[in-house]
């Protein structure tokens, strides 16, 4: 089992092997495994991309007015297709879960259920902020766990405005570990003498071709350290403790089991999962979840407002915070918006005075309350429909344009998923053809694992021109009678479709 000696893991030490052996799993796997993981993880996203979800919905559901994003597996910094096979989930992956939640019609909160052990510390800081950025900006995040929520699954966990936690769910483990693994002694053992040569002091400390030393061990302990000092801030201001409080009574890797966590202040409430949800879409439907739309309320006047026994009129300053969509409220509380004055009737210097029934009213001048500037005020009925119509017609416009926008891009979606979808199998195609000419030219067949276009085609080319050097065209050559060449026929329209295909890899782009 190989170790990464870089790894800061958020987990415990079960949690760490176990995802050491999923990563030996996957290098030991074959490529072409790998790659028809990756063809059948494409495929189910395409055929899920007009659901409620688009193509993240394997990880997101619905109740009512709630979008469910299931976090399950070991966290990892590594974006693979086939991670949900593995046990496996990215940073990368619950973003777009979110964001596939977040544009769903109808959905006023979110729900992270949280069932993982934890994971990389590489990757996962920026994850929780943009979490709590939608909670306090979009829509309110709240959290659940029925299994497990331990270490980096409770960094993230930890930001939902309240916690929920089944009876036997495990909440907690809050710290950092890494294994560092020596393999001096095996390799000298096997007769070889590793030495380590370094340019800058600290470079590469904690090799595992030598032994850790006291200045190795302090570099890790404090890099360590410093993850764990962000681990503890961002989960008390999460929990609204100090850091203080939390390292006394439940950090330092304790782990808690369902109501113990609620007494030590990292959940909140013991429930079952249909409870919570059913409490959580309750409470969103009732509040003002997410950011409201401008809607003039048919009362609403422009240029003086009616209080019991007084007038606040609007300034200048203040007609045209409205007409720039600051808040009412906001306005009425800001002295240099409004004037109040007594509801006595027009002052006595006002040119047009109100004057028939039907109430029409002019022009008016107000005279500011000593110690303040004489202030102009303009509320004429006209001007304040053209107003009002102005304000609309700009809403519209950027409603069309959203709409517009909106039609793009799921457009450009459409395009990204056939490109990604092509070059998949274009890249498959050449793999092959690699490992038939390396076979042809005596070599063996290699392993690209994870390989990117680029490089599979820099190698293809690379093995082309080693074939063209060895087999000259124009010469005979004795093909292996295996399955894979049972005759002159089929060797012509397999190179033929070899041919077109990497025309195609080379030619192709992918937004």
């Amino acid at each position: 089992m190989k170790i990464n000696e870089s790894c800061y893991w958020l987990g415990d030490e079960s949690s760490l092997r176990n995802h050491l052996l999923i990563e030996q799993k996957i290098h030991d796997t074959p490529t072409s495994e790998l790659q028809d993981m990756s063809i059948r993880a494409m495929t189910d996203s395409n055929l899920e991309a007009d659901m409620d979800f688009g193509e993240f919905g394997y990880m997101v559901s619905r109740a009512d007015n709630v979008a469910i994003v299931t976090i399950s597996g070991s966290l990892t910094t590594t974006n693979r297709p086939y991670n949900r096979y593995m046990g496996l989930v990215s940073y990368d992956e619950i973003r777009n879960a979110v964001f596939s939640a977040i544009e769903a019609p109808g959905i006023d909160g979110i729900v992270l259920n949280m069932d993982t052990p934890g994971g990389q510390a590489s990757g996962i800081s920026e994850l929780s902020d943009f979490l709590t950025e939608v909670d306090k900006s979009i829509m309110p995040i709240f959290t659940y766990t029925g299994t497990a929520m331990a270490s980096g699954g409770y960094w993230l966990g930890s930001l939902g405005r309240e916690i929920y936690a089944a009876k036997l769910a495990t909440v907690g483990s809050i710290g950092v570990i890494t294994v560092h693994a020596s393999m001096s002694e095996m390799y000298k053992k096997a007769g070889i003498d590793i030495t380590v040569l370094r340019a800058g002091e600290f470079k590469a400390l904690g090799s595992p071709y030598e032994k850790l030393d006291d200045k190795a061990r302090a570099q890790i302990e404090s890099q360590m350290n410093a993850i764990y000092d962000v681990f503890l801030e961002t989960v008390a201001e999460n929990r609204g403790t100090s850091v203080e409080l939390l390292k006394e009574t439940a950090a330092e890797g304790r782990v808690f089991v369902g109501a113990d966590s609620v007494t030590v202040g990292l959940a909140d409430k013991i429930s079952s999962f249909d409870s919570a949800i059913a409490e959580i879409s309750r409470r969103v439907k009732t509040s003002d979840s997410r950011a409201p739309s401008f809607q003039p309320r048919s009362e609403t006047i422009v240029g003086e407002i009616d209080m019991p026994g007084k007038k606040k009129v609007l300034t200048e300053a203040g007609v045209a915070a409205i007409e720039s969509g600051v808040p009412e409220a906001e306005i009425l509380n800001n002295p240099e918006m409004v004037v109040e004055v007594e509801d006595e009737g027009t002052p006595a210097d006002v040119a047009d005075a109100t004057s028939d029934e039907e109430g029409t009213q002019g022009d008016e001048e107000v005279v500011a309350p000593a110690g303040t500037e004489e202030v102009s005020l303009s509320v004429d009925q006209k001007d304040q429909s053209t107003m009002i119509d102005k304000m609309f017609d700009r809403i519209t416009v950027l409603t069309t344009e959203k709409a517009t926008l909106s039609a793009e891009l799921a457009t450009a979606k459409v395009e990204r998923d056939a490109a990604k979808s092509t070059e998949s199998a274009l890249v498959k195609i050449a793999i092959t053809a690699i490992n038939r000419m390396q076979v042809s030219l005596g070599s063996v067949a290699m392993k690209m694992d994870d390989s990117s276009p680029s490089v599979v085609l820099e190698q293809y080319n690379r093995t082309y021109s080693q074939f063209n050097q060895k087999f000259k065209v124009g010469a005979s050559a004795q093909v292996p009678e295996t399955e894979d060449f049972e005759g002159n026929d089929k060797n012509v329209q397999e190179n033929d479709s070899m041919s077109a295909a990497v025309h195609r890899l080379t030619t192709s782009k992918v937004k």
